[in-house]
């Protein structure tokens, strides 16, 4: 029986469709290849015992990641898209396999590849026809939109919301593209002047039947006549519209009519011509829009344009008289001068009186700078698209009516789900977040939509194979002109690693903490006991000296209990409270008491102001800036001056010294961790207080920068953010 299995399963795998290889250990060699396989990648029976990598160099790097992670963890892995152009150097007619790593155990995985190519090539193609049937539209002078009906209680049509309006409709109409969803038929044909167009359009929509009419609207241009075809879609309709205002009005307004095509004519890049049946240039409005212009007539389009490009243009229009049926197309020109145009080119054949095509007429249209923005923005989407996979970051859009988000495949992945580009149901996402996170994200989102408040919020995922994972979500709102929230965007950033680094940093800063504090209980408790017991048997100098020791270990308690508040948090939720810096300076100096009166400094300050902040981390960075004054001193006694000057919402304090100064070269360095600008003159340090100055100065939306003082020494500069308090004088 056990042999019957076998050899069915053998027969199995040697007809499947599908390429199927057993590889063996970390160095994949072919245990097993079908025939599909080896036919796949043009591989024979001696491939068998040979490595993968050997047979196959070219095989993206990531397919190998993928059958080592398969092997190492037990778990299937799904690769997704592989073409033979990368593998077999054939892009002439690439081949597309759906790939998959299967783990089989006992050292052994499987690489199975699905032939997927007439899917992929259909794919392509019907996003092709798609992408010429927009462009189409949008260079179509006819205008075309798709409307919703907005019903009533009851189930009456009210009115109509524009779903999609091409670039004729949204110039006809006056609109913009932020206008599509927001405006209705009523706001741009208001009632009762127009209600024959809205009736019309509720007919259509309750009864089936196109409606294919003109009719006379007022627009905010006055009366204008338009041809309407109207067809049912949906519980909406789809409409294409025509302004023949110009041709009910032929007779009586010829002369302005024609005054007004010229008008248009030379302000836009257009130029209409005729060309004879030899495909010479017989006559052209607005020359400036084609090469040559007037001084061209009687040439053939090669006397204008490089002969590659000529020749395609020239080959269009013999088309075109040949069938008698216009055409036109986007075309890439160089000109003879060196210039490169994109011009959108329209043909229709030019007949006689008796019907017979004599030649060409038709337009030109310099369409140069869209094209160049269109490419420039294309690449924008394409790069965009590239940093957000690299990242590992998902970037979404929310639509708030509909409830659906539109995404990259990349958040699909982050969330362990299919992947897709949506749009994706919102509560595909929800049901994967435990209701306790999910209950503060929701709060998070009230706040960003109702308050106009940055969406930033981190909550775990539970995701469909069990794993759980740290996301962080960061977006915005986007609202309408009446200040309603209307779409939520972003990006969604999986965080697990920092999470498990920060919980072992906090681990570490506990642990840290509370070592320091032993023996600095000991030395204030002991200390204090000293006081007690024989404080009236001391010199006053003693007394002052114990009163010191007593304070400085108040203030090293606080300041480790600080620390360990700021190495615990987060940036968003540090606590930022009124801070007057004439109190932060008034300790910051008390702690360096013993420098001032070795070094005999001399310290000035002008009035300095109350900012936002954290008192405790402030007091650190004035300490550290005024102890690098006094260790980096020069041959006299050190003089330091502090100031501050208000610059909008924020503080400008500065920090002046006499000192050695700072080396040439070393203003930009002079923050890196553990770079000491004065090595060589043998002062102490590890190089880590500007450092530390600088993130706490960072932390606080502000900036640090050195300058040299003019006649020796240095200044550091530093913003804060101003707490709108008044100035406390000394």
């Amino acid at each position: 029986m056990r042999e019957s299995i076998q050899s069915l399963s053998d027969l199995v795998l040697r007809r499947s469709p599908a390429g199927i290889a057993v590889l063996e250990g970390d160095e994949l060699r072919i245990r097993y290849a079908n025939p599909a396989f080896l036919s796949f990648l043009r591989l024979s029976e001696a491939a068998i015992g040979q490595p993968l990598r050997r047979l196959l160099p070219a095989l993206p790097p990531a397919m190998f990641d993928a059958l080592q992670a398969a092997l190492s963890t037990g778990r299937n892995v799904a690769y997704g898209e592989v073409t033979s152009a990368a593998v077999l150097d054939d892009a002439a007619a690439p081949r597309f396999w759906d790939a998959t790593c299967l783990a089989l155990g006992d050292g052994l995985v499987a690489l199975m590849l699905h032939d997927v190519t007439e899917s992929v090539r259909a794919r392509r193609q019907l996003a092709e026809q798609e992408q010429w049937l927009r462009m189409a539209q949008e260079l179509s002078v006819v205008g075309f939109v798709i409307m919703r009906a907005l019903r009533d209680a009851a189930g009456r049509i009210e009115d109509f919301a524009f779903v999609y309006a091409n670039r004729a409709a949204l110039q006809a109409n006056r609109m913009q593209p932020a206008d599509i969803g927001r405006r209705t038929l009523r706001d741009v044909f208001p009632v009762p002047a127009n209600q024959a167009l809205l009736d019309k359009a509720v007919q259509v929509v309750d009864t089936g039947e196109t409606a294919d009419f003109d009719i006379c609207l007022q627009t905010e241009d006055g009366e204008r006549w338009y041809r309407e075809l109207i067809i049912k879609v949906g519980d909406g309709l789809a409409a294409s519209f025509i302004d023949i205002t110009d041709h009910r009005q032929v007779q009586q307004a010829l002369e302005t009519s024609e005054a007004r095509v010229r008008l248009a004519l030379n302000a836009a890049p257009i130029s209409p011509f005729t060309r004879d049946r030899d495909l010479r240039l017989t006559w052209v409005y607005n020359p400036a829009a084609v090469a040559g212009g007037n001084t061209y007539l009687g040439k053939l389009p090669r006397d204008g344009y490089h002969p590659d490009d000529a020749a395609v243009l020239e080959e269009d229009m013999r088309q075109v008289m040949e069938s008698g049926i216009g055409g036109g197309r986007r075309q890439q020109v160089r000109l003879l001068d060196g210039r490169v145009c994109w011009f959108d080119v329209y043909f229709l054949p030019l007949r006689d009186d008796r019907g017979n095509v004599v030649g060409i007429t038709g337009a030109v249209h310099d369409v140069t700078a869209a094209a160049e923005a269109q490419r420039q923005l294309k690449e924008a989407e394409e790069r965009l698209q590239i940093a957000v996979e690299a990242a590992n970051m998902g970037a979404w859009e929310q639509d708030l009516a509909r409830r659906e988000v539109r995404h990259t495949r990349s958040l699909m992945t982050l969330y362990g789900l299919p992947p897709s580009e949506g749009p994706t149901p919102i509560g595909r996402f929800a049901a994967l977040i435990p209701e306790q996170d999910r209950q503060q994200l929701a709060k998070d989102y009230r706040q960003a939509i109702q308050k106009g408040k940055e969406l930033r919020s981190e909550f775990r995922i539970r995701r469909p194979d069990g794993e759980l994972r740290w996301m962080q979500l960061c977006g915005r709102a986007l609202h309408d002109e009446r200040g309603k929230a209307y779409k939520l965007v972003g990006v969604t950033l999986d965080i697990t690693s920092q999470r498990q680094i920060r919980e072992r940093l906090d681990h570490f800063a506990r642990t840290v903490a509370h070592d320091l504090k032993a023996p600095l209980r000991a030395m204030t408790n002991f200390s204090g006991l000293l006081k007690r017991s024989a404080g009236n048997r001391l010199e006053p100098q003693a007394q002052r000296y114990i009163e010191q020791i007593l304070c400085s270990g108040r203030q090293m308690n606080e300041l480790i209990d600080g620390l360990l508040q700021y190495a615990q948090s987060t940036p968003g939720d540090r606590i930022r409270e009124p801070v007057a810096l004439e109190q932060v300076l008034r300790q910051a100096l008390e702690q360096l008491e013993p420098a001032i009166e070795e070094t005999a400094a001399r310290i000035e300050h002008r009035p300095l102001p109350v900012v936002s902040g954290n008192r405790v981390l402030l007091t650190q960075v004035l300490q550290n800036l005024i102890g690098n004054a006094l260790k980096f001193r020069a041959s006299g006694p050190p003089r330091i001056r502090i100031s501050a000057e208000r610059q909008g919402e924020q503080w400008v304090i500065a920090v002046q010294d006499n000192g050695i100064g700072i080396p040439e070269g070393w203003q930009e360095r002079l923050f890196e961790p553990f770079l000491r600008a004065h090595r060589e003159h043998g002062f102490a340090g590890l190089g880590l207080g500007l450092a530390l100055v600088k993130d706490v100065i960072e932390d606080h939306g502000g900036r640090i920068w050195v300058q040299p003082t003019p006649h020796g020494g240095t200044t550091f500069y530093f913003t804060l953010p101003a707490a709108d308090e008044p100035v406390l004088r000394s």
